[in-house]
């Protein structure tokens, strides 16, 4: 009696064929490098406080930090109602103390002379988020200005406290 293979079977044996190629492919994509990975896409909030940030050092954003060392860390705590609210709310900005810098610091897991990683990066977003006293957080790469320091990548790290009269 001999076995003559039918469509069905050959179908099913390419599918299984293609699967076991893909499968491995996209795996690996996956699992690209840290330092190959971009950062989150920011919401419009966060953007322009990151813009009033970069402004403020006047730095420029590092698109291909791969695995540089961080160099300095610098820390912008933006007013809770920045420059383009309406004016009549801004003043309850001076009815609160901003969060200092030196407790934003103290709450990062990243420190000057670590390795630049986006997984890192993500990491101390939603730590710092975490800890509750901020709306917005983000951290980036800049690049620095010193051209004897191109090896290294500066990070930002820009937050926005949140409005309560917790006390």
């Amino acid at each position: 009696m001999s076995h003559k293979p039918n469509r069905k079977t050959h179908t099913q044996v390419s599918w299984l064929l293609l699967w076991t190629l893909l499968i491995p492919v996209c795996l690996c994509l996956h699992s690209a490098p840290a330092s190959a990975q971009s950062h989150r896409k920011l919401s419009e909030e966060e953007t322009r406080t990151l813009g009033f940030a970069l402004e403020h050092f006047d730095k420029e954003v590092d698109t291909k930090p791969g695995a540089k060392l961080i160099g300095n860390i610098l820390v912008y705590s933006a007013n809770v109602f920045d420059e383009e609210s309406w004016s009549g709310i801004r003043w309850t900005n001076h009815l609160r103390i901003k969060t200092r810098d030196e407790v934003i610091r103290q709450e990062l897991l990243i420190q000057e002379g670590d390795v630049f990683q986006w997984s890192a990066v993500e990491d101390n977003e939603l730590l710092l988020i975490g800890a509750g006293f901020n709306s917005i957080v983000v951290i980036v790469p800049v690049k620095p200005k010193d051209p004897q320091r191109q090896d290294q990548v500066d990070l930002l790290v820009v937050t926005r406290d949140i409005w309560s009269l917790r006390l």
